[in-house]
């Protein structure tokens, strides 16, 4: 595939209305800045936790653009951390294929040393519960949206 195959290829997924291919455009930044919250909000109107996870990913590049470059010890810094969990927690309580062997708990892992198997304390579990309650009751001021 030459790269003008994949610009191509790019520019009808671009085009494309459907939730998977909005989310590959918020997720990979390229939704314009004043319709990214828009979208994620379209997304999480569906409660499909793939979607969910997508939305995750949006709204933790905001946070780490919003921290960048505070120091990886600084408080600031491991929130963001922490909410990526609580997202990514939320998207299996939705129904996500989760467990101590998935692709994010590996990653986590491997690049940032969080080898705990997926393992969360309570302030996760409240922040998790916090993100469900406000997708399915649609409480989008609460998650920021």
């Amino acid at each position: 595939m030459t790269s003008e195959d994949y610009a191509q290829l790019q520019r009808r997924i671009d085009a494309e209305r459907d939730p998977m291919a909005m989310a590959d455009a918020l997720v990979r930044g390229r939704v314009e800045p004043s319709e990214g919250r828009r979208v994620a909000r379209s997304l999480l109107e569906t409660n499909d936790p793939v979607l969910v996870r997508a939305v995750s990913f949006f709204l933790a590049r905001e946070r780490r653009t919003a921290t960048n470059p505070a120091p990886m010890q600084e408080p600031r810094t491991r929130d963001p951390d922490r909410q990526e969990l609580a997202w990514y927690q939320a998207a299996c309580a939705l129904g996500d294929d989760c467990g101590p062997d998935d692709v994010y708990t590996r990653v986590r892992c491997a690049f940032r040393g969080q080898c705990d198997g997926g393992a969360v304390d309570a302030e996760v579990l409240k922040e998790r519960n916090r993100i469900v309650a406000a997708i399915r009751s649609r409480d989008w001021e609460s998650l920021g949206l």
